[in-house]
């Protein structure tokens, strides 16, 4: 009975998938075959069907990142190239986004859709974009950091999405640690992520997001009192410094979420300094009259 679930899973997913991606092609598998770790090497992909071809944008193509490669994830470099694809599954394997990447739906940073407990990460020091269509939290709209969908529940996954400074994340949706069995991060360090919608923990995972420095999330409509509420929960917080998030002031019609930073110890300390000589002088006035 399991086995029959798992399969009836996993064909309502191809059936979903198909009609999710209006333009179809052959999905491209991660191989490193070059060992250059470049996204745009040919040679690096396996294409279903049709040898090898680098991902292009509006080709429908879904990406197969998984971590059994030798070489690991593959990098989108910073000598002007550019990475495009439909959909894209991490599964044990880390990504790097030094230029610009962009995926039409969704990228699912580690989820449990086949036979195992991967661990995945993207890093984003550059431009990632996944903004092609804003639903909702569906599975095939939006970036999911650690997914848990139910095709093998008994699967521990675990994602990370780190957002560094000079990085930019545009997103369709954000959900981090979806599912009961998922675990999901963020690292905001001086960077910014702007997404349409944003969730924690859905259907019980475990979420967590940091933000440090100038990092900054902006998200579309009202979600301040959510964003409270993850505060109040300690699954958002700051490295240093004190959260401070608001409703169409930072940024008309959006939420923004920001790092106020706290006094260093010696500009605390010339406060107190301060205060003391004053008091100091108004004695010493009193004395005098």
């Amino acid at each position: 009975m399991t086995k029959f679930r798992t399969l009836v899973c996993l064909v309502s997913f191809v059936l979903v998938l198909s009609l999710a991606c209006p333009v179809q092609a052959v999905d491209n598998t991660w191989n490193d075959s070059t060992s250059d770790h470049a996204w745009n090497t040919a040679g690096n992909w396996t294409g279903i069907g049709s040898g090898p071809a680098v991902p292009v944008t509006g080709d429908g193509a879904n990406i197969w990142i998984y971590g059994d490669v030798a070489g690991g994830g593959p990098v989108v470099s910073a000598a002007g190239m550019t990475g495009y694809g439909n959909m894209a599954m991490i599964r044990g394997a880390n990504l790097t986004v030094d230029s610009d990447l962009t995926i039409d739906y969704a990228i699912h940073i580690a989820n449990d859709w086949e036979d195992s407990n991967p661990t995945s990460t993207i890093d984003v020091d550059g431009t990632l974009n996944v903004d092609g269509y804003a639903g909702v939290n569906d599975n095939f709209t939006g970036v999911y950091v650690g997914s848990s969908n139910g095709f093998y529940w008994t699967n521990i996954v675990s994602g990370q999405l780190n957002v560094n400074a000079g990085g930019t994340a545009n997103l369709n949706g954000l959900f981090i640690g979806n599912g009961a069995n998922a675990t999901g991060h963020v690292q905001l360090d001086n960077g910014v992520i702007n997404t349409a919608l944003f969730d924690m923990a859905y259907g019980g995972g475990t979420a967590t997001m940091d933000i440090t420095g100038t990092g900054t999330m902006i998200i579309n409509g009202d979600v301040d009192s959510a964003i409270a509420g993850f505060i109040t929960s300690g699954w958002l917080t700051a490295g240093a410094g004190v959260l401070s998030h608001d409703y169409d002031v930072s940024n008309s019609g959006q939420t923004t979420v920001f790092v106020v930073p706290e006094p260093t110890s010696g500009v605390f300390l010339l406060g107190l300094a301060g205060v003391a000589l004053m008091g100091w002088r108004r004695r010493r006035a009193k004395i005098a009259s």
